[in-house]
């Protein structure tokens, strides 16, 4: 029996694939052709062309490896094979965390498992900063028995945490920005089903095209509000996590001396 190695195989195939990039010219890239051939309904060469490219990742550009993981997830939720699609979002969301779908030419099956990814993707970062924030932290002395602190109020919402630190200017500029954003994603997701609504109840195809046009637009806008929502949160939480220490309270209190009794503050800059 005769054994393989990975790097063996992946010669291979790419050994078998240069014939067929030959029969489209030198300019067509394999990723290309991966493209072409899913937006052609060609989803048999498409899987057979991404075999190829998933086995020689390491050889390709950052964003072509990305809209390699892209058309991969998309096929694995094509076949509903949905863990490995949550994979294939993951590895995407790796190389560009802002990365989104278009609304329009993506079907909302997908998007929806996309943003589903996206959230535990931001929530496994968050983790990973935090564990990097404790790690960092040195404990001075004179608070030894004092744990180093967790932005978790930015968790909850954008500048809390810096208002609890004492940072006033910062902590309310993040919190306008939280509330305008969250009420602006609210809004745009009550227009898009007022659109929708509105577009259902056309009777004319003139009163139809001009009701898509407006339900497109609200559409795509409330993806828009939740990606500066997303923004916005992550921002703050890295603020707090990094660039807002959290300040020593002022320190008061009596101090009693063999004939001397009085006052005695403090306070840490």
């Amino acid at each position: 029996m005769v054994f393989f190695s990975r790097q063996v195989l992946t010669a291979l195939l790419l050994a078998a694939a240069l014939p067929l990039w030959g029969q489209e010219g030198e300019s067509a890239s394999l990723v290309e052709r991966i493209e072409a051939s899913y937006n052609d309904l060609n989803y048999e060469e498409t899987d057979r062309l991404l075999a190829i490219a998933e086995g020689a990742a390491g050889n390709f550009v950052p964003q072509e490896r990305l809209l390699i993981w892209k058309y991969a997830a998309f096929r694995a939720v094509q076949r509903q094979q949905t863990e490995a699609a949550q994979d294939y979002f993951w590895k995407l969301l790796e190389i560009d965390p802002s990365f989104s779908l278009d609304p329009v030419t993506t079907s909302p099956k997908i998007i929806a498992l996309f943003q589903k990814t996206k959230v535990a993707y931001l929530e496994a970062l968050q983790e990973r900063l935090t564990t990097l924030e404790n790690s960092v932290l040195t404990t001075p002395s004179s608070a030894i028995n004092t744990p180093p602190p967790a932005p978790w109020r930015a968790y909850l919402f954008p500048g809390w945490e810096q208002l609890h630190r004492g940072y006033k200017v910062k902590g309310i500029a993040w919190a306008v920005l939280g509330a305008g954003t969250l009420g602006g994603t609210v809004q745009a997701l009550l227009r898009a089903r007022e659109r929708e609504q509105a577009y259902d109840a056309a009777r004319n195809p003139q009163t139809a095209a001009a009701r898509y046009q407006d339900y497109r637009r609200a559409y795509k806008a409330q993806f828009y509000w939740a990606y500066a929502l997303a923004v916005v949160w992550l921002g703050s939480n890295l603020d707090a996590a990094f660039l807002s220490p959290r300040k020593s309270p002022p320190a008061l209190g009596l101090e009693w001396q063999k004939g001397y009794f009085g006052l005695h503050y403090s306070i840490d800059f």
